[in-house]
């Protein structure tokens, strides 16, 4: 299969891309900025691994028109991002920015893949384990995140009739540096060093340090799985999937 990975410069997408790619799938390996571009391209070269990588933004414009001119199978849409503080002090424009990557941007990017004339389209989106919680400091990234996943569910039973296939990789918290980047973003919202310290520390302590128990149930989705949803790791599925 021919597999695009948006977010894939490091953590869970690299590793998915590295993983496809050895299986023996023609992978595309896509990066937020052109710096990170460069440091996969040398990371791909010294692993000796016939991956194709470039810059996509999802955010930007003409970087989404990218995929127009791409023959490809599986459109994975890991890119994401995430801001911490209160909703009722956080600035819209943070808010707004949560959306314009998770929710809008993605949306564009699948809206383009489904009007390619491919007969066995799927369509992988990555949520998260936290959407849907009420929980407080963190409520512009679970807002967005949870608009992801009904989105993805509308979009599912919009095309329940043609061969798309839409599934939902919904990881808990890994240790990527993913969780430890958004928790410093709260120095920008006002969010005080003692409950920042605090989020560190309950990240440390909870985050799985693993991460190819995602990997694995997500490279399964895009080979084999029928399932609508995938969640990884196993406790804190049972903890906090709804």
């Amino acid at each position: 299969m021919k597999i695009l990975i948006t977010g894939s410069s490091s953590g869970i997408g690299f590793l998915t891309g590295i993983v496809l790619a050895d299986r023996g799938h023609d992978v595309y390996m896509t990066t937020h900025t052109l710096e990170e571009e460069k440091i996969l391209k040398e990371k791909i070269n010294y692993l000796d691994l016939d991956i194709s990588v470039f810059k996509l933004d999802i955010c930007d414009k003409i970087d989404r028109e990218k995929i127009n001119s791409l023959d490809i199978d599986v459109l994975f849409l890991h890119a994401g991002v995430g801001n911490v503080g209160l909703l009722k002090d956080m600035d819209i424009s943070l808010i707004r920015e949560n959306f314009e990557v998770n929710v809008f941007s993605n949306l564009d990017m699948i809206q383009k893949f489904l009007k390619k004339q491919n007969l066995n389209k799927k369509i992988v989106v990555t949520s998260s384990l936290f959407a849907n919680h009420a929980c407080p400091y963190f409520g512009s990234y679970i807002l967005s995140k949870s608009s992801l996943e009904l989105m993805t569910k509308i979009l599912k039973r919009e095309c329940s009739f043609d061969s798309s296939k839409f599934i939902l990789i919904k990881p808990g918290a890994y240790h990527t540096g993913f969780n430890q980047y958004i928790v410093e973003t709260g120095e920008e919202s006002g969010v005080s060093s003692n409950i920042l310290s605090f989020f560190k520390k309950v990240f440390l302590c909870i985050e799985e340090k693993d991460i190819s128990s995602i990997v694995f149930k997500i490279v399964y989705a895009i080979e084999k799985g029928s399932c609508f949803k995938y969640t990884s790791p196993f406790i804190q599925s049972l903890l906090l999937d709804n």
